[in-house]
């Protein structure tokens, strides 16, 4: 029973190296289906992250150069609003230092009463100067205030008569009102040239001066003074309007290089969110090259070794296929080998080598086969009874002497003398 038990527990454990060997092999035809569907996964990876990385390098390029257009068109802005906050600037400061006149003109009107001008109507024969006084308010007001008649071709007053004066006064709170808006007339453009031009004579008057007036007419003297200053900043508004002129151009122009920057602008944040969003698939698309990659280069690592393996031991397939046979074959003839085997050891062991061959050969080989007991075709008690790493051991024992001789039923080996 031990030594069926013995061959049983080979057999089975060569069937079992068996059927490992036929599982690596079935995990390495499936490893090797899985490289090839993870060769192409990484293929088509690798094209589609090279894609996205031309794809990411075009639109970078096109924001690199909206950016350069943004950038140029912002140096531009700025140097333009330089120009336009000194033009402002020095303008300003040329109208602001003309305000002391209009500021002089309003104040020589604020001093005039309702009783001055009713004064001054009241006179049938005005003294001398005052007719020229209200006669440039005339020239000055042409187109401007209703009660001034004007010709339709020249655009000129018809009369500058005293009569024509006293229909400017017939209302004094709105004429004085009139004559406190003229800046405003002057500072928007609304003031004809030749308005000015008509008037501006009569300032070299030598009775044209408020002292000369003041001895004749308040009124007058007041309304005087305000034609004196505000030609005087009319002249200081006309030397500015150029300027101005320039100044609106240059604004406008700012005005325009600020749109296109904003359009721009807008464009390359529209197209900087366009590549955020990019480049994030492409960082995910490397990511899943990556992960691809790894899983492709892990399962070709346990490819080689399951091959590795497979290849170290495929040479003991047939080997261990054919001791399982052998080993089949074994158990099929136990019975008479162990028979065999058992009466060599109880009746051949005090007999020679000779004597011991004939019992085995002619007496109990012979009884196996008669009773057709099954047994090996040549049966060697010696090998039945010991395997091959007991035999090793009893051959190179050190328990002999010089000639000692290891009789292992029979069999005589003999050992040589070690060589020290």
């Amino acid at each position: 029973q031990q030594k069926k038990n013995a061959i049983e527990t080979n057999r089975e454990r060569y069937e079992n190296g068996l059927i490992k060997l036929q599982q690596t092999a079935e995990v390495v035809a499936s490893l090797e289906e899985d490289l090839k569907i993870k060769q192409v996964e990484v293929e088509l990876k690798k094209k589609e992250a090279d894609e996205f990385a031309a794809k990411v390098g075009k639109e970078k390029e096109k924001v690199e150069g909206e950016s350069n257009k943004a950038n140029m068109e912002a140096e531009k802005c700025g140097i333009i609003q330089r120009d336009v906050e000194q033009q402002k600037s020095q303008t300003q400061k040329e109208l602001d230092a003309a305000l002391p006149l209009v500021e002089q003109a309003q104040s020589a009107l604020n001093n005039i009463s309702a009783k001055d001008f009713q004064t001054a109507k009241s006179f049938q024969q005005p003294p001398k100067g005052i007719p020229d006084v209200f006669a440039a308010v005339l020239f000055l007001m042409a187109t401007i205030d209703p009660n001034v008649e004007v010709d339709s071709r020249t655009k000129k007053p018809k009369s500058t008569d005293w009569k024509s004066s006293l229909k400017l006064m017939k209302n004094p709170a709105e004429f004085k009102t009139r004559l406190m808006d003229f800046k405003e007339l002057i500072d928007t453009n609304q003031v004809p040239p030749q308005n000015v031009s008509l008037a501006r004579p009569l300032l070299a008057l030598p009775e044209f001066t408020p002292e000369a007036m003041k001895t004749k007419s308040s009124a007058a003297s007041g309304i005087c003074e305000w034609v004196i200053n505000i030609i005087q900043y009319y002249d200081v508004v006309q030397t500015v309007e150029p300027k101005r002129k320039a100044l609106k151009e240059a604004t406008d122009q700012l005005e325009a290089a600020n749109n296109k920057l904003a359009e721009i602008t807008e464009v390359v944040n529209h197209l900087k969110e366009e590549l955020r969003v990019l480049e994030e698939e492409f960082d995910k698309a490397i990511q899943e090259k990556n992960a691809v990659v790894a899983e492709a280069e892990r399962c070709q690592l346990r490819l080689s070794l399951a091959q590795r393996l497979v290849n170290a031991l495929g040479a003991e397939n047939e080997r261990w296929g054919q001791s399982i046979i052998d080993l089949g074959k074994s158990l099929q003839v136990i019975v008479g080998n162990v028979l065999l085997s058992s009466a060599f050891v109880s009746y051949a062991g005090p007999f020679n080598k000779r004597f011991r061959d004939m019992l085995v050969n002619q007496h109990f080989i012979k009884f196996l086969k008669d009773n057709k007991i099954p047994c090996s075709p040549s049966p060697d008690p010696l090998m039945l009874l010991t395997d091959d790493a007991i035999n090793c051991l009893l051959y190179t024992s050190d328990a002999a002497d010089d000639l000692l001789c290891v009789d292992l039923g029979g069999r005589r080996i003999i050992k040589k003398k070690k060589q020290i």
